[in-house]
């Protein structure tokens, strides 16, 4: 007979999942890899409990316009994001300083969050571009 998991351990199991990823996965991709291990869980489950986790700020949303959401549960460090206009990938970069930001925010405007991703190309679809190159 199948144990079926309550909510924590699902999340806790969503949230494992999510901790041991650098590739800010959708919600797709945590489904499938949180249902490895728990084979009853659902979809809407899923998206449930993301929904938790971002509401208690374990996690958070990147999104660099691929129409998906992606999500992140790397919290402690502040850090940005570059996205690979050749094969999707989204890695974390340290947070760029950004000193006038935080004078606007003094005096302007409260900042609770902002985001920010570098798009381009990874380093391998670089050298793979330079290699295609230098054949042609």
């Amino acid at each position: 007979m199948e144990k079926r998991l309550n909510n924590s351990e699902k999340r806790n199991a969503i949230l494992s999942a999510l901790k041991n990823t650098t590739t800010h996965p959708s919600a797709d991709w945590i489904f499938e890899k949180v249902r490895e291990d728990c084979p009853g869980i659902g979809i809407a489950t899923v998206y449930r409990n993301l929904k938790i986790l971002l509401e208690q700020n374990q996690i958070f949303k990147v999104d660099v316009g691929d129409g998906l959401d992606h999500y992140d549960a790397q919290t402690e460090i502040p850090h940005d994001h570059t996205y690979c206009t050749s094969c999707g990938c989204i890695g974390d970069i340290e947070a760029i300083s950004a000193s006038g930001l935080e004078q606007f925010a003094k005096d302007e405007f409260s900042v609770e969050a902002y985001s920010l991703v570098l798009y381009g190309k990874c380093k391998k679809c670089k050298q793979e571009e330079t290699l295609e190159t230098k054949v042609i």
